[in-house]
């Protein structure tokens, strides 16, 4: 959470600073486009961050976390993750206090995310099935649907603004 938090506060810092984003308004392409583009770089982030995390974990303690369903549970986290934070950091980019503002618009949205996430990674560590995982990953599945969708509608609007 906190890195990605980080990321989504630099990377439109910057772009902020050296006036992308107008430039990316002005763009004669699809809004929808740049929303994925931005979505694809922040999923990607969060990716690289969680597999240094992973990998550490493997090192230090005796579980082994390189699973293809950890992996899967990781990767549709990110997803939805990634998603809310580009949309609210797009959001907050003109504002003075975007490194409070960010992180109080989007824990709240990203709670049942990350909750179900924090569930399926625990369930899986202890060993449990699919079927005790199923709901868990329904819900991760679901909030990426839901906040990929948002944020694709609403990122056209954004950009104008």
């Amino acid at each position: 959470m906190f890195a990605g938090i980080l990321g989504f506060n630099r990377v439109m810092a910057s772009e902020r600073e050296s006036g992308c984003v107008d430039t990316l308004a002005l763009a004669p392409v699809d809004r929808s486009a740049v929303f994925f583009g931005k979505w694809i770089g922040g999923l990607v982030n969060l990716l690289l961050v969680a597999a240094l995390i992973i990998s550490l974990f493997s090192l230090f303690f005796p579980i082994s976390m390189l699973r293809w369903d950890l992996i899967g549970v990781v990767i549709l986290g990110s997803a939805g993750y990634a998603a809310l934070g580009t949309l609210l950091a797009t959001l907050t980019f003109k504002s003075s206090a975007r490194e409070i503002l960010l992180p109080l618009l989007l824990l709240p949205p990203a709670f049942p995310l990350l909750m179900a996430a924090v569930q399926a990674t625990r369930n899986l560590l202890e060993g449990a099935g699919w079927a005790a995982i199923a709901t868990w990953v329904n819900i991760l599945a679901a909030c990426d649907v839901i906040y990929l969708v948002l944020a694709w509608m609403l990122y056209d609007r954004l950009l104008k603004e």
